[in-house]
């Protein structure tokens, strides 16, 4: 939504499978060249990144997961920092998949981030695991309108719970809700487009405009 706006962005996948962004946007390549990690991080600069970024038709350039398998031990940190820093030099926004683990490159990555974004399922466990990652990420400095706190209803049950007591677990707020709409995730992941473009008009759309909107706060 931030490069069909008009911003130039860019979207780093941190995630160790490495497979979930490349997939949801209709990508064959889901891992960088392993060439690319052979490279030493002072000289991983704009020309040899530029070469492994992939164009998505809305104008969203993808950088795929630098992890060579489900691990990220060979990936040093100061080559995660290097890389990110070449990114955001390349963009006027620069996204990261990161995850829930917390490595000394992750670490880097949210204390130089302007905004966190942490998305929450809408199930008991997940709402608790939410709360203590909250709790983590204020040991970084991730707090008030930094972190952005999403709510995810994946199905339509009324054993979903409500904005307030999501809020009650995750002793946070939550700024955004997206509701369940399984048939227009369905057909994004099928087409490989964003699902705030495939039913513009929707309530899923609006959600996913709202976080834009407070990422660029």
């Amino acid at each position: 939504m931030l490069a069909k706006e008009g911003p130039s962005t860019i979207l780093l996948d941190l995630q160790p499978y490495g497979l979930a962004v490349a997939n949801q946007l209709g990508f064959t390549i889901a891992r960088v060249d392993p060439s690319l990690l052979r490279v030493k991080p002072e000289d991983l600069t704009e020309a040899p990144v530029e070469s492994f970024l992939n164009l998505h038709p809305t104008g969203l350039r993808v950088f795929p997961s630098i992890y060579p398998d489900f691990s990220t031990e060979e990936v040093s940190p100061e080559f995660v920092e290097k890389l990110v820093y070449t990114l955001s030099t390349m963009a006027d926004y620069l996204l990261i998949d990161a995850g829930t683990r917390f490595t000394k490159g992750i670490d880097y990555i949210l204390r130089e981030s302007s905004k966190v974004v942490m998305v929450a399922e809408s199930d008991p466990l997940a709402l608790r695991m939410g709360a203590s990652l909250i709790k983590e990420l204020e040991k970084f400095g991730i707090r008030g309108i930094k972190l952005i706190v999403v709510l995810v209803n994946r199905t339509r049950s009324q054993t979903a719970f409500t904005k307030l007591e999501a809020e009650e677990i995750l002793k946070h707020s939550i700024q955004v809700v997206i509701p369940p709409a399984p048939e227009l995730f369905h057909q994004a992941e099928k087409e490989g487009i964003p699902a705030v473009l495939l039913g513009p008009g929707s309530l899923v759309s609006d959600q996913i405009k709202a976080i834009v909107q407070l990422i660029k706060q």
